[in-house]
């Protein structure tokens, strides 16, 4: 799940799939279908009006789990002037019967 709490348009490349998020939206993707685990390359940019481009905040590669779900919270940090994020990771609870 990805929750886009700027005024920014949030850009995410994960495996082939392009994923956007625009200013307070959240989107929910999952890319595992049926597998149980599967790595991907993973990016996250945001546009730039000024500049009118897409800036990137960062990449990499990530594994996920069918037994565990990840939330990314995108935010402006005024400090640096900059879009951050933060990632949790949950486990994925089993329904009662």
């Amino acid at each position: 799940m990805f929750l886009n709490m700027t005024t920014l348009k949030i850009g995410i490349e994960l495996g082939s799939a392009k994923i956007g998020v625009g200013p307070g939206q959240v989107n929910i993707h999952n890319p595992l279908g049926s597998a149980k685990t599967v790595s991907l390359p993973i990016k996250f940019s945001y546009y730039d009006a000024a500049k009118e481009e897409w800036r990137l905040i960062t990449a990499s590669t990530v594994a996920l789990y069918s037994t565990s779900r990840e939330l990314c919270i995108f935010n402006w940090d005024s400090r640096f002037g900059r879009v951050d994020y933060e990632s949790m990771t949950f486990p994925l609870l089993e329904s009662a019967p």
